[in-house]
């Protein structure tokens, strides 16, 4: 049963001004969670998505346990392996992708972080879009 502080943190479709990707990301321990770094390599990358759909989204949330865990500000979309490639590293997967980009401001980051998205997800997916994306 939803508390009304459960309620009241609950994220809804209405609540996203701009076409966002919800990224859902599970079997993560808490030294990723908590690395700044390891966080943002665990949602960028590696996602089952068309690079055509997810061309113009700008905002990628990574989820965690049904609530945000980090926003991030997507500078470009490319197919996983396309950029930061050594030698010797698998070609382009070109049925995978991933986003580079940065932190969000810090305005987007406090209406969002911690926020419940439970009721946005249906399904195993571990991707939603949201705000006409």
């Amino acid at each position: 049963m939803m508390t009304s502080v459960d309620v009241a943190t609950q994220l809804r479709e209405s609540d996203f001004d701009e076409p966002t990707i919800l990224i859902k990301i599970t079997n993560v321990d808490s030294s990723v969670l908590s690395s700044r770094f390891g966080l943002y390599e665990r949602v960028r990358r590696e996602w089952a998505v068309s690079l055509d759909r997810v061309r113009n989204i700008r905002l990628a949330f990574g989820i965690h346990d049904g609530r945000v865990v980090e926003v991030y500000r997507v500078a470009g979309w490319f197919h996983t392996g396309e950029i930061m490639r050594r030698d010797g590293d698998i070609p382009p997967a070109e049925r995978r992708v991933e986003f580079v980009g940065n932190l969000a401001s810090e305005e987007l980051r406090e209406r969002y972080k911690d926020r419940l998205v439970t009721d946005l997800f249906y399904g195993q997916n571990p991707i939603r879009y949201v705000g006409g994306a």
